[in-house]
């Protein structure tokens, strides 16, 4: 899995020195948001993230998700990094290709043991500024997970690929502070998020 993703932040680097355009929408900036994880064994998490900038076409994110079950059972935290690329199609619309590779590990109270999940993710999508203050967002992405635990468990992840459509709404209130608001439907569920960007 990260030899995959390696390969693929190669090929991304390789495809900014031929694509580089400005973008007018800013891709440094820090995040806070809680999302609320549906399907059957529902969940409630964090995370905290940064992008910044490398060049004119090119970003890299890290974040911290903690997350825990409705019934508390089941806690889970861990960190992602991540590559993207941005293509800019007019003055209001970016094309974003984005990989990202995170490792977790989910502690479950009523088995008494834990597991290490590893993610790789690639997100496609655009990001257009439809008003003076109103950016909306909508992804493709493709999440493959690896769990590795002892014995059976129910998890809110299930090992394999997972493809989800993401669509999100960021407000601005101020010049670089922005409410979210979004949705994601995968195989799971729906996911309901909301947060706060604040753009450095």
């Amino acid at each position: 899995m990260l030899k995959k993703f390696i390969v693929t932040c190669v090929v991304i680097i390789t495809a900014s020195n031929t694509l580089a355009q400005n973008s007018s929408m800013s891709y440094a900036n820090f995040s806070v948001s809680k999302n609320k994880i549906g399907g059957e064994i529902s969940a409630v998490s964090n995370t905290f993230g940064i992008s910044l900038p490398l060049n004119d076409t090119l970003f890299m994110t890290a974040s911290f998700e903690d997350s825990e079950s409705d019934n508390d059972n089941i806690k889970l935290d861990g960190i992602q990094f991540g590559l993207g690329h941005i293509i800019t199609l007019n003055d209001v619309t970016d094309f974003v290709s984005y990989v990202g590779f995170g490792t977790n590990t989910a502690d479950f109270d009523t088995e008494d043991i834990s597991a290490d999940i590893d993610t790789r993710i690639i997100n496609l999508g655009v990001r257009a500024q439809v008003a003076e203050n109103t950016e909306i967002q909508f992804f493709v992405s493709n999440t493959d997970i690896d769990i590795d635990a002892q014995g059976n468990i129910d998890f809110y992840y299930e090992s394999g690929e997972n493809t989800s459509i993401d669509f999100n709404v960021a407000h601005y209130y101020s010049d670089n502070i922005a409410l979210i608001t979004g949705i994601a439907f995968d195989r799971q569920g729906e996911d309901i998020n909301f947060g706060l960007r604040f753009d450095l």
